[in-house]
């Protein structure tokens, strides 16, 4: 990677697994930039790749949208847990955004994704939006989901039930691998069945190709809080394992 990117020497503890932590030196997104992000795991390999801070996606002015391209790739027997933080769309902010994500045969890749809208004090109101894409395919070109989001002001201010319904911060976490959906399901349900900051819902993914968890919060914060829980919910607390020691795998 190159700027704005600034990638750390791997951390890595004992067996084949690497983390890797990436930092924006820009401070954000900016109208007009192009971004793109490749990470591939060959095959057995175990990376764990976060981002220390959230992204701002800041007023594009007179400029183009910016956008971001992001593509991971995980070959046989992989395992790619790809971490990074909610962006964060400031009053003017816009940003057109496509992930692609290739999963070989025996592989396993978590991914978190999240938008949160924010209004700094003194800041004019401007429309603001974010345009965002995943798709998530199999190795033989096969689509196991495909993902649009469109968030903008009027969309959030609308306050519709069963859309938005008040709620300003919006994540995601995606577990494509093959796992034991009805017992994560229950887990989810169990740990938020008292939570009225936020709503959370999990559903399973075409093809025995993994679960996916959304989030609705009432803002940055609460987000924060839920994506922390449902991160201890699939992650192993006794390994730490990210994603292919997590629970809820089928067992043989």
């Amino acid at each position: 990677m190159s700027y704005p990117f600034h990638v750390t020497s791997a951390l890595r503890n004992v067996g084949p697994d690497a983390q890797v932590i990436v930092q924006s030196v820009s401070g954000g997104f900016f109208g007009g930039e192009v971004l793109g992000q490749r990470i591939a795991v060959g095959a057995g390999g175990q990376a764990t790749v976060s981002f220390p801070s959230a992204a701002v996606v800041h007023a594009q002015g007179a400029k183009d949208a910016p956008r971001q391209s992001v593509l991971l790739h995980a070959e046989a027997g992989a395992t790619l847990a790809y971490l990074p933080r909610p962006l964060i769309l400031f009053p003017g902010g816009a940003l057109i955004q496509a992930m692609d994500i290739t999963v070989a045969e025996g592989s396993a890749v978590m991914m978190r994704d999240g938008v949160l809208m924010h209004d700094p004090h003194g800041m004019a109101a401007a429309d603001r939006r974010l345009d965002s894409r995943i798709t998530v395919r199999r190795a033989s070109g096969h689509i196991i989901a495909l993902d649009r989001m469109q968030v903008t002001d009027g969309l959030i201010a609308a306050a519709t039930p069963g859309v938005t319904h008040g709620f300003r911060a919006f994540g995601s976490v995606w577990l494509i691998r093959q796992m034991d959906v009805p017992a994560l399901k229950a887990a989810v349900a169990e740990a938020f069945a008292h939570e009225d900051a936020c709503y959370v819902s999990t559903t399973a993914l075409r093809d025995d190709g993994g679960a996916l968890i959304r989030v609705a919060a009432r803002d940055g914060g609460d987000l924060e809080v839920a994506m922390d829980a449902i991160h201890r919910i699939v992650v192993d607390p006794s390994t730490g394992e990210t994603p292919q020691g997590a629970r809820y795998r089928d067992q043989p």
